[in-house]
């Protein structure tokens, strides 16, 4: 299942930095940034993330085959890893470009109250596609939300930002990764409990809560401290609409939802049973009216992955002259197509410890060496593509099948 179609043979992205143009910044944080760049090669742009190695404790030997696995990953639903390689203390991580960013960057430029209940179902059923191809092939997400879902200018919908690249973003070993990714608004329960459970649940869970967050165009318990969205998660019921909501969505959404926030992870439906609901039948529309109607809203307000990266940096220097009271990760978000409210600390406790001095520092943000900010990297017409530590991981695709690529 997780090999390529045979149909034609694949591309070949390039495992050395002289592969690549830079084009523009469209993310940073303080442990990476990203950026869109040009792959003459293979004729098309692809998204770099570009992670600093000595800000995390993650042995990047440790987790080369799950690289090599998420490389393989052959559903359309999915972001696709082309390659990764080292170059000096950064890992790049070089993927498909989504040119609308996230459905939370899309819903706070042109969509704030929610989108249309069709277009949501649309995104929603695509979603379960990817989690339905995750889930059978014994891979989880662990980090569903709007801000990790990525459209395209052709309306396709993928899954992004799981597995390991949670892993190296947040830091902290394998095993307290496994039940606490992800920030607390769509965790489930069980997960916050640290109960541990089936990992495919949790996901349905954080699901049902991502569609209420693309409905009314924020999550549940939004703008809550940690301490009461962690509480009203494990005492109170399951998120559901308001009552005066109940007469504006149909029955079919409504049902889905609750399914989905069912307490019981064992109440709760798999990705492919829900893909079975006839409200993904008879409620969602085409991929391409989908991709006119994001395009044609972000287009009004002039917006592009690059133009909403510089905005956010603009407003960040404001917010900084002003003196900095928001969350450091709002200042500094990561490397995704977002900036996220809240992010839990590396400590899970923590997410609902008092906090001694409430004023966040600002961290420094990631650097990218001077010599790849003018624009066009060189290396490769020189016969140095390989220095800087590229090759630990520089394994296309098709090397992946054939166990190259690899150092020891």
């Amino acid at each position: 299942d997780m090999a390529r179609d045979e149909g034609s043979p694949p591309k070949v992205y390039p495992s050395h930095m002289g592969g690549y143009r830079l084009i523009e910044q469209i993310g940073l944080g303080s442990q990476a940034c990203v950026y869109r760049a040009d792959c003459p090669s293979v004729k098309e742009d692809v998204a770099i993330k570009m992670i600093d190695l000595e800000k995390f404790d993650t042995n990047i030997e440790s987790v080369t085959s799950e690289i090599k696995t998420l490389a393989l990953c052959s559903s359309g639903n999915i972001c696709k890893y082309h390659v990764s390689f080292v170059h000096g203390h950064q890992l790049w991580l070089v993927m498909q470009y989504m040119a609308l960013g996230s459905c939370l960057d899309i819903m706070r430029a042109s969509f704030p109250t929610g989108m249309e209940e069709s277009h949501v179902c649309t995104i929603l059923r695509e979603v379960l596609k990817g989690l339905d191809y995750l889930h059978k092939n014994d891979m989880m997400h662990r980090n569903i939300k709007a801000g990790n879902i990525l459209v395209n200018s052709a309306g396709e919908v993928k899954l992004a930002d799981f597995g390991l690249t949670t892993e190296l973003i947040d830091g902290g070993s394998r095993e307290q990764k496994q039940t606490f990714v992800g920030n607390p608004h769509w965790l489930a329960p069980e997960v916050l409990e640290q109960a541990g459970g089936d990992d495919a649940k949790a996901d349905i869970w954080s699901f049902g809560i991502m569609a209420l967050e693309l409905i009314r165009g924020r999550v549940p318990n939004h703008g809550l401290p940690p301490l009461k969205v962690y509480m009203n998660i494990l005492q109170k019921d399951p998120a559901t609409l308001l009552e005066e909501e109940n007469a504006t969505f149909s029955k079919g959404f409504k049902d889905v939802v609750s399914m989905c926030l069912q307490k019981d992870p064992s109440s709760r439906p798999t990705a492919s049973k829900l893909l079975e609901n006839k409200f993904f039948k008879q409620s969602a529309v085409r991929m391409d009216q989908l991709s006119g109607i994001l395009v044609r809203e972000l287009s009004k307000v002039g917006e592009t992955i690059g133009t909403r990266f510089r905005k956010l940096i603009s407003d960040r220097a404001k917010v900084l002259e002003e003196g900095a009271t928001k969350d450091d990760d709002q200042l500094f978000p990561r490397w995704s197509f977002e900036a996220e409210e809240e992010v839990v600390p590396r400590d899970p406790l923590a997410a609902i410890r008092p906090v001694e001095n409430p004023t966040p520092r600002p961290s420094e943000p990631f650097q990218l060496p001077n010599d790849l900010l003018q624009g066009e990297v060189e290396g490769t017409e020189k016969g140095n593509a390989t220095e800087g530590g590229v090759g630990v991981m520089g394994a296309t695709a098709a090397e992946a099948e054939r166990g190259e690529g690899v150092s020891e």
